[in-house]
């Protein structure tokens, strides 16, 4: 990269973090701040000029879904990117309604970053045709989901899947009494009764997906 852009990452796992910051470094671009808090990246992009911000999803204190809603209706001149470990072109699709400008599963090559990072500087979006059909502009066709927040939707999915609450608890670093509130809320906003329809509405969300890529 040409441009020396200034960056923040936020990711909670040191060993991802410093990954993201050795390659952007390296590619030349400047990286001001890292952070593993949501909290702490909200309060980061207030107050720092920034060009990039490289957020993980599923990030403590505050998901990176609500942080990007959070965000949106300011302004801020600095451009989101999403790096995730869900390949969901529902999620993907969430993320640029809420008004992120690129999405990469974490699989994906860090040696796609510097590119990404260029052509969503240039004005390009960088998501999936797929997720892009989901969301023309900033009206989702996702009515059915759309009510969940960020975290909510990661223990939709993980319910989805037959995780056990504590399976849950362990892969987002949350208490099992804290996944228990979150699927209430699951079940009070999509009007379910039990898992059996929460799998029926995953399985409605993921052929529509399908139907539309």
């Amino acid at each position: 990269m040409n441009e020396k852009f200034r960056c923040l990452v936020v990711d909670d796992h040191p060993a991802i973090r410093f990954a993201l910051t050795d390659t952007l470094r390296r590619a030349g671009a400047e990286v001001v701040a890292e952070t593993g808090c949501g909290q702490e990246a909200l309060r980061l992009i207030r107050s720092l000029s920034l060009d990039i911000v490289l957020l993980d999803l599923d990030i403590p204190g505050m998901d990176g879904l609500t942080l990007l809603e959070q965000i949106r209706p300011y302004k801020y001149p600095c451009k989101v990117i999403v790096l995730s470990g869900s390949d969901s072109q529902y999620l993907a699709a969430r993320v640029r309604a809420a008004g992120g400008c690129g999405y990469i599963h974490k699989s994906e090559s860090l040696e796609l970053l510097p590119m990404v990072i260029k052509l969503v500087q240039s004005g390009y979006p960088y998501f999936t045709e797929a997720a892009i059909s989901l969301c023309d502009g900033n009206a989702c066709d996702l009515d059915t989901l759309s009510s969940l927040s960020g975290r909510e939707f990661s223990v939709f999915q993980a319910l989805a899947k037959g995780d056990s609450n504590c399976k849950i608890s362990a892969d987002l670093n949350l208490s099992p009494k804290t996944i228990s509130t979150y699927k209430k809320r699951i079940f009070e906003k999509l009007q379910i009764s039990n898992i059996a329809e929460l799998i029926e509405i995953a399985r409605a969300e993921t052929n529509k997906t399908n139907d539309d890529a």
